[in-house]
């Protein structure tokens, strides 16, 4: 499951709450909490691509691939920063778990940035 913590869940519901009234100018009577809560019942596919636009807009951009084996990593790279997970032994066996592991990742990264 991919989840957000601190500063980058806060943002992360101003960003929705901003994307929800550009689709919808009625949105902005739902608080962010409302938003995000309900973000969480959206499939993890859709969560993903969310996901990876609101940190794009953080100068973080989330990358997930396979391997021939099978199996999964990501990369994160932003303005200052190049993270690239093990490939010998911080693979993942399918791509929710990567996606999760990528989300953590950049989370701890916003949260962490001064």
């Amino acid at each position: 499951m991919m989840k957000l913590t601190g500063k980058a869940l806060e943002d992360f519901g101003k960003y929705l709450q901003e994307q929800s009234i550009a689709y919808d100018e009625n949105m902005d009577q739902y608080p962010k909490s409302f938003l995000v809560e309900n973000f969480s019942r959206v499939p993890e596919a859709m969560q993903w691509g969310v996901y990876q636009d609101f940190f794009d807009k953080q100068d973080l951009t989330l990358y997930v691939e396979k391997f021939i084996d099978g199996s999964y990593d990501y990369t994160i790279v932003g303005n200052h920063f190049l993270q690239n997970v093990d490939f010998e032994d911080g693979t993942f066996k399918n791509l929710n778990e990567a996606r999760a592991a990528a989300i953590e990742k950049a989370t701890e990264i916003f949260n962490n940035k001064k």
